[in-house]
């Protein structure tokens, strides 16, 4: 099986049968979905279009259609993207709401400049090599506006869940780890690899770490991340 697909359908897995991963729609506001809005406010603007990527059961989402912005979001376990359909109908937002299946990894099939602000919350963890980080890059590069936001979230190397697992790992090195829970491959990337990407073209509005606790496979962990909101810069502006 072609390393793309196996990675699917382990996540598939992971949300049709272990959902060891709580990561679905709660009713209070996730810490990124606060800082872009403290962002949003701090600019005078108002950003409604809005794509969020891996966007899972919609636990970022599905907030910000609350919020009245439109709102796109993709995945590639289908089931994921039902349970994301199912809440939304729940709480009548479903008419703000466009979900399709898409791997990351591939050419994503939405038009250049079409976002005001896009969110990509712990998805960056998924991309094991530089070559789809690139590729990440150059598609968050080319769907997001001028002037629009850019909200990256991503787990940090001393989170309790994945730490103590990329502390055992023989490629500790790089940051890979794989989850013994699921068999899925994740990468721990550092704050300055991840802003490197996207310095000559995004600016930082600002940064959170968060220090929070989640439920993982029926036992609770001490997590930390971090999240970073970035403005794209107009054309022929100076940072």
């Amino acid at each position: 099986m072609k390393p793309d697909k196996r990675r699917q359908a382990l996540w598939s897995n992971e949300y049709e049968h272990l959902q060891g991963i709580r990561l679905g729609y709660t009713e209070s506001r996730p810490p990124s979905v606060e800082l872009f809005l403290a962002c949003e406010k701090e600019s005078g603007r108002t950003f409604e279009r809005i794509l969020d990527v891996g966007c899972g059961k919609g636990r970022i989402g599905l907030h910000l259609a609350l919020e009245g912005r439109s709102v796109t979001g993709f995945d590639f376990a289908p089931a994921a993207l039902e349970a994301f359909a199912e809440t939304a109908a729940k709480h009548r937002v479903d008419n703000l709401i466009t979900h399709f299946r898409q791997d990351i990894g591939k050419p994503w099939n939405l038009p250049d400049l079409s976002f005001d602000a896009v969110f990509a919350v712990t998805v960056v963890d998924n991309l094991t090599h530089k070559d789809g980080l690139l590729h990440f890059r150059g598609e968050i590069l080319r769907v997001l506006a001028p002037g629009g936001l850019f909200v990256l979230e991503f787990y940090l190397r001393d989170d309790g869940y994945y730490g103590p697992l990329l502390g055992k790992s023989p490629d500790r090195e790089s940051g890979l780890l794989v989850d013994p829970n699921n068999g899925i491959t994740f990468a721990l990337h550092s704050r300055d690899d991840l802003v490197s990407l996207f310095e000559r073209e995004l600016t930082i509005l600002s940064s959170e770490t968060l220090r929070f606790e989640s439920l993982k496979y029926g036992k609770l962990y001490r997590r930390r991340s971090q999240v970073i909101v970035f403005e794209k810069q107009a054309p022929n502006s100076s940072a």
